[in-house]
C-alpha cells in the first residue's frame, strides 16, 4: 500500500485539509481503475464526469455556478472529443495517401482542424474564466493540471506494468 500512497500523494500530513484532498485523490484513483474496465468510451465519459465533479467539489462552487461550470465543461469536452475524432480520422487518411497533391490537400485540412481544436481550448478558457472569476479560475487551472498529471502518471505506470508483464511472459515461454 505504501507505493500506492506515494503514487496518489497520500503521505501522512499534519494538515486536515491536505488529508481530505489526498483522500479525494485516492477515491479518484479507485474510481478511475473501476471505470477503466467498463469500456473505453464509457470509461472516458465517466472519467470526464468524475473530473468535473471533483473540480466543482474542490472549488466549492455555489449551485448555480456549479451548474454553469459543469455545462460549459461538458459542452467543450464534447466538442473537443468530436474534433479529436476528426483529427484521428484525418491521420488515418493521410497514412494511406500516396499522391503528393492529395496529401497536401489533406495536410491543409488537418492543419485547419488543429486550428479549430486550439480555438476550442481558448474558448473554453474564456468561458470557464467568465463563470468562475479570476480567483477561482486560477485555482481551477491548478487543480486541473494536478488531476491531469496524476491521471497521466497512472496511465503510464499501468502501461509500463503491462509492457513488463508481456516481456516477462515472453521470457517464461522460452
Amino acid at each position: 500500500m505504501t507505493s500506492l500512497n506515494a503514487l496518489c500523494g497520500l503521505q501522512k500530513s499534519t494538515s486536515p485539509s491536505r488529508n481530505k484532498c489526498n483522500r479525494g485523490i485516492f477515491v479518484l484513483f479507485c474510481v478511475f481503475i473501476v471505470l477503466s474496465y467498463s469500456g473505453p468510451l464509457s470509461a472516458k465519459n465517466n472519467l470526464e464526469e468524475l473530473i468535473i465533479w471533483k473540480l466543482s467539489d474542490e472549488l466549492k462552487l455555489p449551485a448555480e455556478t456549479e451548474k454553469q461550470f459543469s455545462e460549459s465543461l461538458r459542452k467543450f469536452n464534447d466538442k473537443k472529443n468530436e474534433s479529436s475524432q476528426i483529427l484521428e480520422g484525418q491521420v488515418q487518411v493521410l497514412k494511406k495517401i500516396t499522391n503528393e497533391k492529395e496529401r497536401q490537400l489533406w495536410l491543409d485540412r488537418y492543419r485547419k482542424t488543429l486550428v479549430d481544436f486550439n480555438a476550442l481550448i481558448l474558448a473554453e478558457h474564456d468561458e470557464v474564466k467568465k463563470v468562475l472569476g479570476n480567483e477561482k479560475f486560477v485555482r481551477y487551472i491548478e487543480l486541473k493540471s494536478d488531476l491531469n498529471s496524476r491521471i497521466k502518471n497512472l496511465m503510464l505506470s499501468k502501461e509500463g506494468q503491462t509492457a513488463e508483464s508481456k516481456s516477462s511472459d515472453q521470457k517464461n515461454k522460452k
